[in-house]
């Protein structure tokens, strides 16, 4: 990662962005990752109609073609209804690899022949003369290698496989709140629920702003940018929102990104952001 967009973006967040003007709507290209699933199930979820949702809220908010990028190993019997739902709603399946391998702890032969694992379910589903659609990749933690030349092998090896490389530049790590929502539904914690949804929609749209705020003062414009999310929540907001284009450094982690978000409370007082979301129904 070089080290002046580290800066400029460090200066982009010094203030709270305002809101984007009317003239100046925002275009996010929206994609869900880790499909058919991801992390612990809500009791008496269904895998099929917590897709059919997500479609669902895909048609009524007019979102085109959203790429789903699949852990083929992580199905379970059943899943599959899932994805073939996906595919007859109209919307692209790709890569996520089979497991979702960690390549600084798995190492490359053995990430790479997890890519090549996570093939045979997306050739099926897309069927034949589509793979120039399922061949687009989608980095498992959007982590690109452990180093340099390892992030070049491995893109040159995703080359090498003609696959297009999916690049993430919004996350609002909509991640961190599968768990406690579960937790809380379990318990019946009406409240809690409640204040998981406010909480998720609240980072969603104020890292969205950010996102659109810094690409602005970066570039001069408003531009596209391309949201990432998972499937697990049932709330038809799930998947909006977002947060602003990174790469992983070497180094590990984004300390630049921890701003504000994960400490400020709202009107209610409730303390805000992933971090609190994580702490609840403990």
């Amino acid at each position: 990662m070089r080290a002046w967009p580290a800066l400029l973006l460090l200066g982009a967040c010094a203030s709270p962005p305002p809101p984007p003007r009317a003239q100046d709507a925002l275009r996010v290209a929206v994609t869900v990752d880790d499909l058919p699933r991801h992390g612990p199930e809500a009791p008496g979820q269904d895998r099929l109609a917590l897709h059919r949702a997500l479609l669902d809220a895909f048609g009524r908010h007019h979102v085109p073609r959203v790429y789903g990028f699949v852990n083929s190993g992580r199905a379970r019997a059943g899943d599959r209804a899932a994805l073939e739902a996906w595919v007859a709603a109209g919307h692209p399946l790709g890569n996520h690899t089979a497991h979702h391998p960690d390549i600084g702890k798995v190492g490359m032969a053995a990430y790479l022949a997890d890519v090549d694992a996570g093939e045979p379910l997306l050739a099926e589903l897309l069927g034949p003369g589509q793979e120039r659609v399922w061949k687009v990749f989608r980095y498992p933690f959007l982590w690109q290698g452990t180093d340099v030349p390892s992030r070049l092998a491995l893109r040159q090896a995703l080359v090498d496989r003609h696959y297009r490389i999916a690049e993430v530049t919004i996350d609002f790590a909509d991640w961190a709140y599968n768990a406690p929502y579960v937790r809380c539904l379990g318990q019946g914690d009406t409240s809690s629920v409640g204040a998981l949804e406010s909480m998720l929609l609240d980072s969603a749209i104020a890292e969205l702003r950010w996102a659109d705020d810094t690409l602005r003062r970066l570039a001069g414009r408003p531009g596209r940018t391309f949201c990432s999310s998972t499937p697990e929540r049932s709330t038809p907001t799930s998947w909006t929102g977002c947060s602003p284009p990174t790469r992983r450094p070497e180094s590990g982690g984004f300390p630049w990104r921890r701003r504000s978000r994960t400490t400020s409370t709202g009107v209610s007082g409730i303390r805000r952001g992933p971090g609190a979301a994580r702490s609840r129904c403990r």
